[in-house]
């Protein structure tokens, strides 16, 4: 059994938290800061892509809307700006909005649901 109380025997990793919805960033970011990791967060495409020039992430955590640039957009973006960092793409809806539907049809991603454990089993492909 792990026990809890004792930090993790992990390297510290540079990660920036993308959502336009701030208290979810937040929160994310406190919960992976407190694991010891450096973050940033960002509330937009737009200002995520500035902060990838400046911090240098190795992980990029993004919700897929977002307005003006989306998560899709800036996973493009940082494929070409940072191609050692690593793009995860998140959404707090069941159903894939259409500008990701359009990605998985044309290219390799893993999709998971976003509740798997309610539904009682995984949905990764």
């Amino acid at each position: 059994m792990v026990d809890a109380s004792e930090p993790m025997n992990t390297f510290p990793v540079r990660i920036l938290i993308v959502d336009d919805v701030e208290i979810i960033a937040d929160t994310l970011a406190m919960i992976l800061k407190a694991a010891g990791h450096n973050l940033r967060t960002a509330y937009s495409g737009e200002s995520a892509a500035l902060c990838v020039l400046d911090f240098d992430p190795e992980i990029v955590i993004s919700d897929v809307m977002l307005p003006g640039m989306s998560g899709v957009d800036l996973a493009d973006w940082i494929t070409g700006h940072s191609p050692h960092c690593k793009v995860l793409l998140i959404s707090g809806t069941k159903v894939p909005s259409p500008l990701l539907r359009k990605r998985i049809a044309t290219e390799s991603f893993t999709t998971s649901s976003p509740n798997p454990f309610l539904q009682g089993k995984s949905s990764i492909s």
